[in-house]
């Protein structure tokens, strides 16, 4: 082969595989950017099938908006729900439902109609209301004290949750399935703003976020299978917050307990005196007898007020515990 026609040939392959180099480098600076894209789409796609099983299962309860429904079921479109509730537990609420609550299990493996994927675009239907939410880190141990939480617990949550949580008229706290779900964040967060459209009263109005962490620490020791000691009954109560002492306050004023009831020396006597009302009373009872007063003093003439909001009913009885 003549010598000119070799030097060209050469000089043409070395053209070549640069060239290819460089197409193939080019691609592979995309390919991120591409990958990127295709993630985006098959995420765009999974909310899109999400919200229409939302429309097919979910509004019912929870509302058209993710809102919640009053006496039904709680806000899923809720920024402290979604701040709290990993991806985790809301796919195990959907798929094994939520024991003793009205949420029935939606998994094919307890006969429901939804496989892995529908739980899947349900959950990223759920997460995409709060786009831009801050993830409030897993926290298995809390910095509170499970004995004093305990008190709390003994005091007001019984009412609901079972004298050891075993649930009531409120789902179970003392369940491995539950204490293994959410995690100390969630429980805090729930307890704090509470479940205003489940009955549960908006406890942060009552207690402290030290005595919140406290009830965290006893619920959590449940799981950790804690054997704690009784708390001394010379402990001092749980104090309100003043917020809530104001609002019950002036309840009390507009609603004219003091026709029948007397606080230091001033109003009637129709019924009992309450000026040291905080040092006979624990808050259950007080929120009980508030729901309703026959049920605990049968022959009682003072009307039902159950019919208050939750954060009233938590006002009149950090007054009444303010009383000492």
């Amino acid at each position: 082969m003549p010598r000119d026609l070799l030097d060209w040939e050469l000089g043409l392959g070395t053209v070549l595989t640069l060239g290819l180099a460089v197409l193939i480098g080019a691609y592979g600076l995309r390919e991120p950017q591409r990958l990127d894209t295709a993630t985006v789409q098959l995420h765009r796609s999974s909310i899109a099938r999400g919200a229409t099983l939302y429309q097919r299962y979910c509004v019912t309860c929870h509302g058209a908006n993710g809102k919640g429904i009053p006496q039904v079921a709680p806000a899923l479109n809720d920024k402290n729900f979604l701040a709290t509730a990993s991806v985790e537990a809301i796919t195990d609420a959907i798929t094994d439902g939520r024991p003793n609550t009205a949420m029935p299990a939606w998994g094919q493996r307890h006969g429901g109609p939804l496989n892995a994927q529908h739980v899947q675009d349900l959950v990223a239907f759920i997460q995409n209301w709060e786009k831009a939410e801050v993830r409030v880190p897993s926290s298995p141990l809390v910095q509170g004290d499970p004995v004093a939480g305990k008190r709390i617990f003994d005091q007001v949550c019984y009412l609901c949750h079972g004298e050891n949580g075993e649930g009531g008229v409120a789902p179970a706290l003392n369940n491995q399935e539950f204490l293994r779900r959410y995690d100390d964040a969630f429980i805090r967060e729930t307890v704090t703003k509470g479940r205003p459209s489940k009955g549960m009263p908006t406890w942060g109005k009552v207690f402290s976020a030290e005595q919140i962490a406290d009830v965290t620490a006893y619920i959590r020791s449940w799981q950790q299978g804690a054997t704690l000691p009784s708390p001394s009954p010379a402990s001092a109560p749980a104090a309100e917050s003043s917020s809530a002492v104001e609002r019950g306050k002036a309840l009390y004023q507009s609603l004219n307990c003091a026709a029948c009831h007397r606080i230091q020396g001033e109003g009637g006597t129709i019924g009992p005196d309450l000026s040291h009302e905080g040092e006979k009373r624990e808050a259950a009872w007080l929120l009980k007898h508030f729901q309703d007063p026959r049920a605990l003093v049968p022959d009682s003439v003072m009307p039902a007020f159950g019919h208050l909001s939750p954060e009233d009913l938590e006002g009149l009885v950090a007054y009444m515990r303010s009383l000492r």
